[in-house]
C-alpha cells in the first residue's frame, strides 16, 4: 500500500479541464481501467439541496434514513431526508465534523467550544474532551470512532481568526488525538494541517489529509489493537498539481480504495495509493459520505450545495457493529 510520491499535473489538469467543459453537473474522469468497478463514466451527478453557506460534516443515518451535514458559518445541522433539508439542530458552536458512535449517538466537532461533544438520544449535549494536558484544543475538525468505541479527531487551527498566529491558540502544534475510555492522548503532532480523517475496512490503519497550501499530501497510520499510532508514512502527495484546493475531507470504500476530497475534486485512489481517477463537482468539495440503504451512494458536500452520485461499490457506514465487526472479536 506505500507506495510513495506521486505527481500529478497532467492527470489533475485533465480533471480540471473536464469539468470546464461541463460545469453544470460535474464528471467522472478515468486515469485507470480500475476506476469502472467504482464509479460508471456515466454516472449522474446530481445536486439535492443548495443556498448554504459552508457545508461540512456529511454522515448518513442509517437508523433514520436520512443525510445530516453541517453549515458551519451559520452554526447549524441540517437533515436531508425525502428530497427536503430541514434544520436539525441549532445553535451547534460552529459544528463541522459529524460522526456516530457505537450506540448511534451523534459525535460532534465544535469549532467556537473547540471540544468534542456528543448529543445523546434524548437531545442533551455531552462535552467529552475539551483540553489536552490542560491546555485548550485549537478547533477541532473531522473525527471517526472505531469499532470498540475509541475516538480520533483532527485538530488544526482553522476555528480560530488568526490560525496560528491567534493569541488564543494554547497548543503549539496541530494535534492527532484519541478518546479512550474518558482519556485524552497526542497520537501526532508533526502534520501542519490535520483535516479529514478515516479508517481502512480492517481499522488497522488510518489516513489523514494534509491541507497545507505547499505541502498537499495525505498520510497513513498503522494503528495498534489497543489504538495508538505506530509509524506514518506519505500515502499519496499532490503538492505538485496546477489546480485549485487542498487536501479535505475522506472517506473509504468497502474494498479499501480512497475518496478524498482534494485539487478540484474528488481524488480516487487505490488502496496502494495509485490514482485512478476523480470526480468533479461544479462547487470545490469539502467533504463526502456513504449512504443509502445498501451504501452505495456517495454525498458530497461542497460549499454552498449538497450533492450525490451511485457508486459500483459500498461504502463503510459509521454507527453501530456487529460483535463479530469489533476489534477484539474479529479473527
Amino acid at each position: 500500500m506505500r507506495k510513495t510520491i506521486k505527481t500529478l499535473v497532467c492527470s489533475m489538469l485533465g480533471l480540471s479541464m473536464a469539468l470546464a467543459q461541463n460545469p453544470q453537473t460535474g464528471k467522472v474522469v478515468r486515469i485507470d481501467p480500475r476506476l469502472d468497478e467504482l464509479v460508471s463514466a456515466d454516472a449522474k451527478i446530481e445536486k439535492i439541496a443548495d443556498g448554504f453557506t459552508f457545508t461540512e460534516g456529511p454522515l448518513w443515518s442509517t437508523e433514520g434514513n436520512y443525510l445530516l451535514f453541517t453549515d458551519i458559518p451559520k452554526s447549524l445541522i441540517y437533515k436531508w431526508q425525502d428530497g427536503k433539508a430541514s434544520v436539525f439542530r441549532d445553535s451547534t458552536n460552529r459544528a463541522n465534523g459529524l460522526t456516530f458512535d457505537m450506540e448511534g449517538r451523534l459525535i460532534v466537532c465544535e469549532e467556537q467550544t473547540r471540544c468534542i461533544s456528543r448529543i445523546e438520544k434524548d437531545g442533551t449535549r455531552t462535552v467529552l474532551a475539551a483540553t489536552y494536558k490542560g491546555k485548550k484544543f485549537n478547533s477541532p475538525n473531522d473525527v471517526i470512532v472505531r469499532s470498540d468505541g475509541t475516538i480520533y479527531f483532527t485538530d488544526p487551527p482553522y476555528g480560530l481568526p488568526k490560525a496560528d498566529e491567534d493569541t488564543a491558540k494554547q497548543l503549539p502544534y496541530n494535534g492527532i488525538y484519541r478518546i479512550k475510555n474518558g482519556v485524552v492522548t497526542l497520537e501526532e503532532k508533526g502534520m501542519y494541517r490535520p483535516n479529514g480523517i478515516a479508517f481502512s475496512p480492517d481499522e488497522s490503519y488510518i489516513y489523514i489529509g494534509n491541507l497545507d497550501s505547499g505541502r498537499e499530501v495525505w498520510a497513513t497510520y498503522d494503528v495498534t489493537q489497543e489504538g495508538s499510532f505506530k509509524k506514518g508514512f506519505i500515502f499519496f502527495d499532490a503538492t505538485n498539481y496546477t489546480v485549485k484546493g487542498n487536501p479535505d475531507g475522506l472517506k473509504v470504500d468497502s474494498k479499501g480504495n480512497v475518496y478524498a476530497t482534494g485539487p478540484d475534486g474528488i481524488w480516487v485512489l487505490s488502496p496502494e495509493g495509485e490514482h485512478l481517477g476523480g470526480i468533479l463537482f461544479p462547487e470545490m468539495p469539502s467533504n463526502c459520505a456513504w449512504g443509502d440503504a445498501d451504501g452505495k451512494t456517495l454525498y458530497v458536500t461542497a460549499r454552498t450545495g449538497i450533492y450525490r452520485i451511485r457508486m459500483n461499490v459500498a461504502g463503510i457506514l459509521p454507527g453501530p457493529k456487529p460483535a463479530s465487526e469489533v476489534i477484539g472479536n474479529k479473527k
